[in-house]
């Protein structure tokens, strides 16, 4: 992983202030972005719980951020050398989340990796970039 990445993940884990593998009946402290595991879990919070709304807005900032970063490492290069390559004028946020929702689901086999390339995988699986 590229010493950027590395430091945006740094980042992202300081900013979002939330407590990490912690397991507790406060609905703030009950999920955290490390993994793909995690994400998943914030992405599909159950509706009818009152901390829902948070925590899809958590999911939609998390894969807004990671979107938005690795177009900001990508831009200027040739479509071939990116790791994901949405259609800038009709993916929206709502569609990327429920990429990741189901590539997650389908893939339990990556829930443990880091929470931002189990967004990039997703992206790339629904988005992949041709040479």
């Amino acid at each position: 992983m590229r010493t950027a990445t590395r430091a945006f993940l740094v980042t992202l884990a300081l900013w979002s202030g939330l407590t990490s593998g912690v397991e507790t009946d406060d609905p703030e402290k009950q999920f955290d972005v490390e993994t793909t595991e995690h994400l998943l879990k914030a992405c599909t919070w159950d509706e009818n719980d009152s901390f829902h709304g948070r925590a899809l807005t958590y999911c939609i900032g998390y894969i807004t951020a990671a979107y938005h970063y690795d177009y900001a490492l990508n831009k200027g290069r040739k479509r071939g050398d990116r790791i994901t390559c949405p259609p800038e004028d009709s993916a929206t946020l709502k569609q990327a989340m429920g990429v990741f929702v189901t590539w997650a689901r389908a893939h339990p086999e990556f829930r443990n990796e880091l929470a931002v390339e189990g967004v990039m995988r997703s992206a790339n699986a629904q988005w992949p970039c041709r040479k």
